[in-house]
C-alpha cells in the first residue's frame, strides 16, 4: 500500500526568496531542525544549487517558518 504524502512543496523561486530573507542563525536553526546540511541551504540560497532534489526540500520547506520565527 502506497502512502501518498498531503505536503505541497513550493517553487524554487519562493523557497529561495524565503531563504534569503533568512539570517545566518535562522539558517543554522533551519538545518537543525531539518537535517539538511547548512551548506546545502546556503547553495540554494545562492543560486549555486539551481534544482535540488525534491527530497531536500520536502525536508526543510516544512520547517521555513518554524525556523525563522
Amino acid at each position: 500500500m502506497m502512502r501518498v504524502m498531503n505536503t505541497k512543496i513550493p517553487p524554487i523561486s519562493e523557497i529561495k526568496a524565503l531563504l534569503v530573507a533568512m539570517t545566518q542563525s535562522d539558517l543554522q536553526g533551519l538545518s537543525k531542525l531539518s537535517g539538511v546540511p547548512l551548506t546545502t541551504l546556503l547553495k540554494i540560497r545562492g543560486g549555486v544549487t539551481v534544482n535540488p532534489g525534491i527530497e531536500t526540500v520536502r525536508k526543510f520547506s516544512a520547517h521555513l517558518t518554524k525556523a525563522a520565527a
